[in-house]
């Protein structure tokens, strides 16, 4: 891995495909109450969906934010949907479930964990990681940061390696207080599942 989760999810939505045109008939129709809900709406999101769609999407990430949760990755992911010609309501339910992921690992991790450690968090716990092993993770970290050995286990997952094998390894790191930069030079090659019966 050679940059963070949140970065490589930005650089995925800045190269996607220009944003969609408005949905005229919603913005036309949406009288003085809905012209108000916009203001609250994140700038992109209105730029890219129709009104009634950008309104949806605001109102739980407002949610979110109540909550003390980190709300840029929920407009990143929306955007990336957006991008890619994703239908709004599956859209949506991609938010609520990120949504949900955030707030178990802020339970998990705590209210003053940062944002790109929830980020991160949320992301391993979408992957199946288990919260019991975010607790066991961040008492062997301290202090430091789980955004990079998190991040490196979410790209061996992601690069076919086992989710097990992928862990075991990070965490082999995490006890023996390694080096950030040790975290990007794991070799996946013997961690790679190639049997029907590994378990991703």
């Amino acid at each position: 891995m050679t940059r963070p989760l949140v970065v490589i999810v930005l650089a995925a939505v800045l190269t996607a495909t220009p944003a969609v045109a408005q949905d005229a008939g919603n913005l036309a129709g949406m009288g003085n109450a809905g012209q108000v809900a916009l203001t609250s709406v994140d700038r992109r999101l209105v730029a890219r969906f129709p009104a009634s769609v950008a309104t949806r999407f605001g109102t739980l990430i407002d949610s979110a934010r109540t909550d003390g949760l980190p709300t840029e990755p929920l407009v990143l992911r929306a955007l990336e949907g957006g991008a890619k010609r994703v239908p709004a309501d599956r859209i949506y339910t991609a938010l609520s479930r990120l949504r949900a992921a955030l707030s178990r690992a802020s339970e998990t991790l705590g209210p003053s964990t940062g944002a790109g450690d929830l980020t991160t968090a949320a992301a391993a716990l979408q992957t199946g990681l288990s919260p019991a092993r975010l607790i066991e993770l961040q008492g062997l970290r301290g202090a430091a940061s789980l955004t990079v050995p998190l991040g490196a286990y979410l790209d061996l997952v992601a690069r076919g390696a086992v989710s097990e094998r992928a862990w075991d390894r990070v965490l082999a790191l995490a006890r023996r207080d390694a080096a950030d930069r040790e975290y990007a030079a794991i070799d996946s090659a013997d961690i790679i599942a190639r049997q029907p019966g590994d378990r991703r």
